[in-house]
């Protein structure tokens, strides 16, 4: 690429230079054939400028969309290794518009905007030096403008970074509000917030216009000053050539070839001037997307352990948001292989956040977690979390079809063990209902099918995973009754052999766990059996009583 942009500037440079030879020779009363070879040079140049300059541009291209390919799949990779607190601090789509516009306007900047700039500065630096050789004054005529166009360029360049970057962080917010409003338009709707949403929209729409307009116009005043600065210069040279032209000081072809050069000197700098405004841009959307790899990922551990038996300790395990009050705080349980656990309690007291932890979405504060008597920031994540299965209160589905969704929990299943495992969680029955069974496509949001169907179908991709340890998260919540019942019978069968952790409200659904905590405020309260905290008259025993209705 950089000897194609040797080349091409070559080629511009030597274009003028053949054209004032040929003219000077044309004046002369009768033309030698040396003025017909020059001409015919001039046609090769110009056809190997055009022959060099699709090159480039071919080359350039595959240049500029391979490396933006290379730096989205980084970045997308990396944005997988960052803890969940990072994404709890971001709109999703601001992070889409990092990975997807940013990057693609710099697609657009190394295919275009770096070629012209390249090119353009090694024509500025050689024209410079065929001026001076072709005639001194002339030159320095050409240069007269040059402080105005350079003064132009730093005005500019000291005010359109932060105006570039302004407007691509309003755009980002904007998309990022756009998403979040999409995505619960439902909600909007149901309370009557239309208006509202399109206000809130229309806020961040006016942020962006006013960012968007200062940067343009900024930027934009630059090709304005080069048009002017061009259109100075090109008289400048005439007046002058004319003169030195009547008293011999320079031929016609030399004074045409500085015309030529001129020309060319100014539109390089506006070429020049109008790419790094593109570049700016750019650079302002590549910094934001850059950030994304500057964030640390989260610490793995280097212990291989493909095959748990699922015995898990807390000791002493405190934990706490960054800059925020303790979550939970002294946690001492255990939890043999093959046994349940359920933790109940009211809204904040640190349920989810225990299974959050043993699953290294965050890592432990103080104390720490053992799995088979390892500490768990010791083992890698990917072998913990392969081992262990999710049923949580929002079944998770994808745009794809029933038997894709199921087989995300593992990729080499074959249809037979889909289909047993959608037998085991109760499924089979009402998919082979659905218009083309198996195959039928299901929306993300599972809007196509019941909410207790999409669960069915949580819990048989849980069953196919197989996993040594299941979290169950309020699985059975906003569920009718007969539907619960087929819930609970796919759930005793996935639980079965399994060490299990249950968050449920309905005491009624734990009873049979081996050990039932209560947590208030992120500390145990209660701890023991069904039978063994209603006998304690405590905490467990109220809570039973006032969702039971009667006295035990």
């Amino acid at each position: 690429m950089l000897a194609s942009v040797l080349i091409g500037a070559a080629l511009v440079l030597l274009a003028p230079y053949l054209l004032g030879l040929a003219i000077d020779q044309l004046l002369v009363v009768q033309p030698t054939g040396s003025a017909w070879a020059m001409i015919a040079s001039l046609a090769v140049v110009y056809l190997l400028q055009l022959g060099v300059a699709l090159g480039q541009n071919y080359v350039m291209i595959s240049l500029a969309q391979h490396t933006v390919m290379h730096v989205r799949r980084e970045v997308f990779a990396h944005l997988h290794g960052l803890p969940l607190a990072w994404f709890a601090a971001r709109h999703a789509g601001e992070v889409a518009s990092r990975l997807t516009n940013d990057l693609e306007n710099l697609g657009q900047t190394l295919s275009q905007a770096v070629l012209r700039i390249g090119t353009s500065l090694v024509v500025f630096i050689g024209m410079l030096g065929l001026m001076f050789w072709l005639n001194p004054l002339l030159a320095i005529v050409s240069l007269i403008v040059v402080p105005m166009m350079f003064g132009g360029l730093r005005w500019v360049g000291s005010r359109t970074p932060v105006l570039f970057k302004r407007q691509q962080a309003d755009l980002g917010a904007l998309a990022g509000y756009a998403d979040e409003a999409l995505a619960v338009h439902m909600a909007s709707k149901a309370f009557g917030r239309e208006h509202a949403a399109v206000e809130a929209f229309e806020q961040r729409n006016r942020h962006l216009h006013v960012s968007a307009y200062w940067a343009q116009a900024y930027s934009g005043f630059l090709s304005k000053l080069m048009y002017v600065c061009d259109n100075l210069s090109f008289s400048l040279i005439l007046v002058v050539g004319a003169i030195l032209t009547l008293n011999g000081k320079a031929s016609i072809g030399v004074v045409i070839t500085f015309c030529e050069y001129a020309r060319q000197f100014s539109r390089q700098l506006n070429q020049v001037s109008t790419q790094i405004s593109t570049v700016l841009a750019t650079l302002a959307g590549a910094e934001r997307a850059f950030e994304m790899l500057d964030e640390a990922q989260e610490p793995d551990g280097l212990i291989e352990q493909r095959s748990l038996r699922g015995d898990i300790r807390f000791e002493g395990v405190d934990f706490a948001y960054a800059g925020g009050l303790p979550v939970v705080c002294g946690i001492d349980l255990h939890v043999p292989a093959g046994q349940t656990l359920a933790l109940i309690g009211p809204t904040g007291a640190g349920k989810t956040t225990l299974v959050q932890l043993l699953s290294r979405f965050h890592d432990v504060s103080g104390g720490r977690i053992l799995i088979d008597g390892i500490d768990l920031r010791d083992l890698r994540r990917r072998d913990v979390r392969r081992q262990m299965g999710f049923v949580m209160q929002e079944p998770l589905l994808f745009d794809a079809s029933v038997r894709d969704n199921i087989r995300y929990a593992r990729a080499e299943a074959s249809d037979a063990q889909i289909e047993a495992a959608c037998r085991l969680a109760n499924a089979h029955g009402f998919i082979e209902k659905l218009p083309r069974g198996y195959h039928t496509l299901l929306r993300h949001e599972g809007g196509d099918i019941s909410q207790g169907q999409r669960q069915l179908l949580t819990i048989a991709r849980a069953i196919l995973a197989d996993p040594k340890i299941l979290i169950l998260d309020e699985a059975t919540s906003n569920i009718d009754t007969l539907t619960e019942v087929h819930l609970q019978q796919a759930l005793a069968r996935l639980m079965q052999g399994r060490t299990c952790l249950i968050i449920a409200h309905r005491l009624s659904t734990i009873r049979q766990a081996d050990q039932i905590v209560v947590l208030e405020q992120g500390r145990i309260v209660e701890k023991g059996s069904h039978d063994q905290l209603m006998n304690n008259a405590g905490a467990y025993h109220s809570l039973y009583v006032e969702q039971q209705g009667a006295a035990y």
